[in-house]
């Protein structure tokens, strides 16, 4: 697990802790969006081409959704991209 930098000093969503209360969902094959509903909205791969690929695409899109003024919860809804969501502790995740 890793965590982003975007925009030199600024700071995107954060990344982790990887535990408490959250959601998450599988909008594209191999990625996982997950959120706390906080501060917390970020990506994990499965590592495959596909997905590495896929994590470009949605880092830049959580980057815009962060310099938009968008919240988690609805940077969370837009780019689930309709995938159904699991709700639980963030930590199954991990």
């Amino acid at each position: 697990m890793w965590s982003y930098r975007g925009g030199g000093k600024n700071r995107v969503f954060g990344a982790v802790p990887l535990a408490g209360p959250g959601r998450w969902a599988q909008p594209y094959e191999g990625v996982t969006l997950y959120t706390n509903d906080s501060r917390i909205l970020f990506l994990k791969i499965d590592g495959s081409d596909e997905s590495r690929e896929t994590r470009t695409q949605l880092i830049r899109a959580l980057d815009k959704a962060f310099k938009a003024g968008q919240t988690a919860p609805e940077a969370f809804e837009r780019l689930r991209n309709g995938a159904p969501v699991t709700t639980g502790d963030l930590s199954a995740l991990a």
